[in-house]
Order: C-alpha cells, then sequence, then structure tokens
C-alpha cells in the first residue's frame, strides 16, 4: 500500500506536466520541448520567493504566475512567427528556447551549477491511515493534482475557451473562419498549460527539497514519452500514460532496481506500449473524438 503512495506522489507531478503539454500539442501541433523550461522556471521563481516567505501556497500562485510569463513570452517569440512553417521549425525552435533558459539559470548570478536547498512550509497535514503514510507535501501534491486536473477537465469541456481549443485542435483554418478568435485562444492555452507546468516544477521541487538549473533536462523528455504513448492530444491518454510510466518505475524500483536505472524505465514502457500500439494507447479515442467534434468549429462559431 504505501507503495500505491509512491505511485501516486509520482503520478500527480508527472500528469500535470503530461496534461500540459498535450493541450499544448493539440492546439499548436509542436513539440514543446521548452515546456521543462517553463518547469524549471516554476521551481526558480519559487526559490526567489522564499526569500521573503516560505508558504507554500504562496509559492504556488507566484510561480503559476511565472510561468504563465515565460510561456507566452516563448509562444509570441519563437512560435508564432513559424506557425506557417513545418512543424519541425517549431521543434526546432523550442529545443533552443529549452537549452537557452537552462544555460542562463546555469549562470552564477542565479542557481549556477550547484543545487539550491528548497524548503516550504503551509502544505496540508500529513495523514496516517493504518499502515499507510503520506507526508504533507505528497497529500497537498495529490490534492493540487485533482484540483489542476478537474479544473483543466472542466475548461476544456464545459466553457466556450475550451469549445474554441477543441475546434482548434479538429481544424484551425475551419475554426478561425467560424469566429473562433485564434489568436487569443492559443495564448489562453499556452498560458494555461504553462501554469501546469510552472505548479510541478515547485512541487517537485519541494518533494525532493532542491532546486538546480539542470532539472528540466529529465522531465523534458518524460513528457514527450507521456504525450506520444497517449496518443498525440489526448489529455485524458496523456494522463494515464503518466500513471502507467510512473506505477512501472515505482514497481520495477522495489522489486527488480538493479535491472534499469529510473529514467530508463519510462523508455521501456514507450517501446512496449508502441510496439502493441503503434499509434498510442488512445489512438482510437483521439480519432472519435476528431469526428465527433468536426462540426465544432462551426458551433463556437455560432456561439462567439
Amino acid at each position: 500500500m504505501q507503495v500505491l503512495v509512491y505511485i501516486a506522489s509520482s503520478w500527480a507531478i508527472y500528469s500535470l506536466i503530461a496534461v500540459g503539454l498535450a493541450t499544448i500539442y493539440g492546439v499548436l501541433r509542436i513539440f514543446h520541448v521548452a515546456h521543462a523550461a517553463v518547469y524549471s522556471c516554476g521551481a526558480y521563481a519559487a526559490l526567489l520567493l522564499s526569500r521573503y516567505t516560505t508558504n507554500l501556497w504562496a509559492a504556488l500562485v507566484v510561480s503559476a504566475a511565472a510561468g504563465i510569463v515565460v510561456g507566452l513570452a516563448i509562444y509570441y517569440v519563437a512560435y508564432r512567427p513559424l506557425l506557417a512553417r513545418p512543424a519541425s521549425a517549431g521543434f526546432l525552435a523550442s529545443v533552443g528556447v529549452y537549452i537557452l533558459v537552462a544555460a542562463v539559470l546555469a549562470l552564477d548570478p542565479f542557481l549556477g551549477a550547484d543545487a539550491h536547498r528548497l524548503s516550504l512550509t503551509g502544505g496540508l497535514p500529513a495523514v496516517t491511515l493504518a499502515s499507510i503514510t503520506l507526508s504533507s507535501i505528497q497529500v497537498t501534491m495529490i490534492v493540487v493534482d485533482i484540483v489542476a486536473l478537474t479544473a483543466v477537465g472542466l475548461i476544456v469541456g464545459k466553457t466556450k475557451v475550451g469549445l474554441g481549443w477543441r475546434a482548434l485542435t479538429a481544424d484551425r483554418e475551419m475554426a478561425g473562419v467560424n469566429g473562433v478568435p485564434v489568436p487569443r485562444s492559443v495564448a489562453l492555452n499556452m498560458a494555461l498549460g504553462s501554469a501546469l507546468a510552472a505548479i510541478a516544477g515547485v512541487l517537485f521541487a519541494v518533494y525532493t527539497g532542491q532546486v538546480r538549473a539542470d532539472m528540466g533536462d529529465v522531465i523534458s523528455y518524460k513528457a514527450f514519452i507521456f504525450v506520444v504513448l497517449g496518443g498525440l492530444g489526448s489529455i485524458r491518454g496523456s494522463a494515464f500514460a503518466a500513471l502507467l510510466v510512473a506505477a512501472v518505475e515505482e514497481l520495477v524500483l522495489r522489486y527488480a532496481g538493479g535491472i534499469f536505472p529510473r529514467d530508463a524505465i519510462a523508455f521501456a514502457v514507450l517501446i512496449v506500449v508502441l510496439v502493441a500500439r503503434p499509434n498510442g494507447l488512445f489512438s482510437a479515442a483521439g480519432r472519435r473524438s476528431r469526428s465527433k467534434y468536426s462540426a465544432v468549429a462551426a458551433k463556437s462559431g455560432s456561439d462567439a
């Protein structure tokens, strides 16, 4: 049962990253590697704030705002001029942005080469049930994750903004013709995904107790694995893929820890799943979703 706690803790981080990236990819159709840069900047914002207050909730709010600023800057500077170009151009720009941000954070005036300790207080209380123990940060991570994913589901499924995103995912040109405000919708989409990445960065930094300039290196490729496993652009599929990877990682480390290093397990899961389902776990659902929302653009235009 304690292993399930560790799985839930890892999934709380992975799912925020996966859902944020899947949301952005569905609209932009760009492999947003710089998502990991937003993740690192969120943790760095919390580190700066800790000089003035150690309150975790304040850090989450400030870091989410910082993540939105960084994400929008990436969109307007690196992505928006390339939307008419092939997707590979946006991907290369994203890789360049991540390398640039990581290099800047590694400068001595910022994080430097060393890890910086981060300790925040004010999370939810620890919970002990029979033989199961959840620390304060684990409870906070899980609750924040559930609230965030529920909010994303409501926004995507129940609001006009989410309707516009689904229309853009189905057909960008048709959505624009039928009245969806494309620039504003894309910017809001980027803001939401970036906020989720920044929150994940804060929670991971508090969970591990440190912030590093290169902390986004591992998550940059794991986020890619989540999105590919879940089916490109599938929010639900990416969240499930994050849970699958978290579960396999914890189980392998517990029962066969000497076989694979932790960060290689995700690739093993990717290979095994793609052999059976080359289009990802939820590819069929994604195709049904596209046919279901083939009229979304027209409906969104009439609502607008």
